[in-house]
């Protein structure tokens, strides 16, 4: 898609939404006729957005899993891009940039959400925005005006019912069938652990570190251009990783075996062939970014053993024991292979016991949730007023009327560390 039919979509948006008024009292006509449509789609389960620095799930809650994973790295964001002095792209290829101080990131951000939650209701979910309730998993510590962002497309550009916020955290560890774990979320911007314990988080041993998929992206760049004279494109580097990053399973014998080895992994770099050195290229990056201690004296850039290791020491004794038996990895940067029993061995050094779980992911959690709590809710109500139009509540929900209309209300309603704020 080329950028300028981007903008036009951007534009064709905010001027549906401009030919829509809304309601400035909840006693005017228009709104009665949406309370009224509100009714008739109480009973329908609601939409459950995963929104990703780098990708959104989408689906519908109690599926097996989300309908669509419709990535933010294409034309949408590189359209929406500051451009240089010299006309090329300034490549900053996320949803929201890891400085939330950057002028203007706001408004991008709410830009491209607009066309991507399009994309996500009219090309594949196949809704009507106004039909459903919509429920937006979290990760801790999402700055807050991201989170308004979110709301604020969803509140007035698709005109949903209402907005609740989940902690990504603990739909993962209900994905695990268990109530208490160790949630290692590798992201693009930062790698962030949080214990989970009783579905609740507990916030003194939350860590994170700029140990992420965007720092093991600079490295496997950098290696790749080493090797081959030739810089990488974002695309070239992120295929390579996805195709051939690993750690194998003995580093210190790989490591001292590398200089010699004369296996090489093909590659191509524009139409150019290439071929790299197999190890040098496709597991130190990794154990770089990831596993080998830095000299820098910074506590926001811990390798994942230490992070996880500092996380542990700061909770009460009788929640460690039980959560450095249950510590679970998610995030694209998780699936690389032998990624996750490395970081477990490197972490036994300092806590023999500890050993990993596996989890369905957080949208899956979150569906599972919002299933039960929907049904149980449908029968302590009674299926048959349920499904003649009475409104099913879901914890945490943000309405969209008073949204709109208290300032207040917008702007204090998201901490969920502070939940009497």
């Amino acid at each position: 898609m080329a950028s300028s039919d981007i903008l036009k979509d951007i534009a064709a948006l905010r001027q549906r939404i401009s030919s829509s008024p809304i309601p400035g009292s909840p006693s005017s006509p228009s709104s009665r006729a949406r309370h009224h449509h509100h009714q008739q789609h109480a009973s329908d389960p609601p939409v459950v957005l995963d929104i990703g620095a780098r990708e959104i799930r989408a689906g519908i809650a109690g599926q097996p899993g989300p309908v669509c994973v419709v990535p933010v790295v294409d034309d949408v964001v590189r359209a929406s891009m500051r451009q240089g002095g010299d006309g090329e792209v300034d490549v900053d290829v996320a949803l929201w940039p890891l400085d939330v101080r950057c002028a203007g990131s706001e408004e991008r951000t709410r830009d491209v959400l607009q066309v991507l939650l399009a994309r996500v209701y009219y090309n594949h979910l196949l809704l009507d925005g106004r039909s459903r309730k919509v429920v937006v998993l979290e990760r801790p510590r999402t700055p807050i005006w991201i989170k308004r962002a979110i709301a604020f497309v969803l509140f007035n550009y698709l005109q949903a019912v209402s907005v609740s916020f989940l902690l990504s955290p603990v739909c993962s560890v209900i994905a695990a069938g268990t109530h208490s774990a160790l949630v290692v979320d590798i992201g693009w911007h930062e790698t962030t652990v949080t214990p989970i314990y009783d579905y609740k988080p507990i916030l003194i041993g939350i860590r994170s570190s700029t140990r992420s998929a965007s720092h093991l992206h600079s490295l496997v760049s950098a290696a790749l251009k080493e090797y081959t004279g030739t810089a990488p494109s974002f695309d070239e580097v992120e295929d390579f990783i996805v195709r051939a990053a690993y750690l194998p399973s003995d580093l210190s014998s790989s490591s001292s075996s590398s200089s010699s080895s004369s296996s090489a992994f093909a590659i191509s770099i524009g139409t150019t062939p290439h071929y790299v050195p197999s190890i040098d290229t496709r597991c130190l990056p990794v154990q770089t970014c990831f596993l080998t201690p830095s000299s820098l004296d910074d506590i926001e850039h811990q390798p994942l053993p230490s992070l996880i290791a500092s996380s542990l020491s700061k909770l009460p004794i009788d929640a460690r024991a039980s959560l450095q038996q249950r510590i679970i990895f998610v995030g694209g940067a998780a699936a690389i292979p032998g990624l996750k029993p490395a970081v477990l061995n490197h972490l036994r050094d300092h806590f023999p016991g500890a050993k990993g779980i596996k989890s369905l992911g957080a949208w899956a959690g979150a569906s599972l949730y919002l299933a039960c709590e929907r049904e149980q809710q449908m029968l302590a109500r009674g299926a048959a007023g349920a499904a003649g139009g009475r409104s099913i509540r879901i914890p945490g929900e943000i309405e969209r009327d008073r949204f709109l209309l208290e300032r207040g209300y917008a702007e204090n309603i998201y901490d969920w560390s502070h939940p009497n704020s």
